[in-house]
């Protein structure tokens, strides 16, 4: 009897030890297979990350330097502007004064014709015509501060206040003053847009467009 369970544990211990072996070879076959499951998504996972974060930092590369461009082109807009601006109120305070000189020597000269028994219309029609430039002067004089160009600002204003402290007298030192005036404000147009030696100019450089 001792001799039959004995055989009988035996056997069972021996079936008993077959599946047990077999499910562990079986569980450690899907472990295996597990791993290099999850292996292979990790490896395919960091690489998609990998490559999204190339792609991004090729977007925010691109980005930068479009963003560069954009700024240099509104810099170099922005320079040209200002100085386009800048010569179109410098060549109207220039045509002014120009004007105005052409107007004084043609004052001086039909005020001494009227001596001659000349045409006092002429006379009156030269000093008026004097007096509609200069009205002008006073919106010249804000351009010219708008710009910056106080030094142009002065000698428009000053040249103002001397010839309605002059009178409307027509006479050589009238002529000279605004001659004067004019070659001074030549000589600032003329340094403010570049135009002279040793200048320092705010024209903007030559920008290449490809």
């Amino acid at each position: 009897m001792v001799a039959l369970l004995s055989i009988g544990w035996a056997n069972l211990v021996i079936v008993v030890a077959v599946p047990t072996a077999a499910i562990a070879a079986t569980m450690r076959w899907m472990l295996g297979r597990t791993e290099k499951a999850v292996d292979s998504y990790l490896a395919q996972r960091m690489t998609t990350m990998a490559n999204r974060q190339d792609v991004e930092s090729i977007v925010e590369h691109t980005l930068q330097t479009e963003l560069a461009k954009q700024r240099e082109l509104y810099s170099t807009w922005d320079r040209q502007s200002r100085w386009t601006f800048t010569k179109d109120v410098l060549s109207q305070i220039l045509t002014a004064i120009y004007s105005l000189q052409k107007a004084e020597i043609v004052y001086r000269t039909e005020s001494e014709l009227l001596d001659l028994n000349h045409d006092p219309k002429r006379v009156t029609d030269a000093f008026v015509r004097s007096e509609e430039i200069q009205a002008d002067f006073s919106r010249l004089y804000g351009l010219a501060v708008m710009i910056g160009a106080f030094d142009v600002a002065k000698v428009v204003s000053e040249i103002r206040v001397t010839l309605i402290r002059l009178g409307d007298h027509a006479s050589e030192e009238r002529e000279k003053i605004v001659s004067n005036a004019a070659h001074n404000l030549a000589e600032l147009a003329a340094m403010r847009l570049g135009y002279s030696e040793g200048a320092s100019s705010e024209r903007p450089a030559e920008t290449r467009r490809d």
